[in-house]
């Protein structure tokens, strides 16, 4: 992993962060972490999509969020990618971010036709797919859980099962 960029979708853009940043550190993973698009490709906020819980990690995240200044002071998607410049992108997020990119040689998304991602803003994920070279649009081990965690008394752990419950209590696949 060389780097993150939250991105709005789920939840607001200061929430992404504050749940990047915290699932970074539970994880104990260093990385750069940026900023990626706040709304919609066309400027319309993305659609209120509670899905994954009130914070968007089943209540689990953190209390605080980034403020504008903080927000400010990370670094751009174009950035954190320039910075591993043969990194392959898998997206988990609506590819909004992506149209201030220059395309990369290796791509995957988790934002494929028909899916939540791509349709919470369809203009990105049409453009974003006719400028980028898409690799995989299934990269099951970033896209699904490719087998059950740990079930050891962890931080990650705790908030994988919590998702997964949370999925399954509201009928959702994985």
């Amino acid at each position: 992993l060389e780097g993150v960029v939250a991105t709005a979708g789920n939840v607001s853009l200061p929430r992404a962060v504050a749940n990047t940043r915290h699932v970074l550190g539970l994880l104990g993973v260093a990385v750069p972490l940026g900023r990626g698009a706040a709304h919609r490709a066309d400027g319309r906020p993305f659609p209120d999509r509670p899905g994954h819980g009130p914070d968007g990690l089943a209540g689990l995240g953190p209390a605080r969020e980034p403020g504008p200044a903080d927000l400010a002071h990370l670094p751009t998607a174009a950035d954190v990618l320039a910075a591993a410049p043969a990194a392959t992108v898998v997206c988990l997020a609506p590819l909004t971010t992506l149209l201030e990119v220059a395309p990369r040689p290796a791509f995957a998304a988790c934002a494929r036709p028909g899916e939540a991602n791509a349709a919470m803003d369809p203009d990105a994920s049409v453009a974003v797919r006719a400028r980028w070279p898409v690799v995989a649009d299934d990269p099951t081990p970033a896209c699904g859980i490719p087998e059950l965690p740990d079930p050891t008394d962890t931080p990650v752990a705790r908030l994988v099962l919590a998702l997964l419950r949370h999925q399954a209590e509201r009928g959702a696949g994985l």
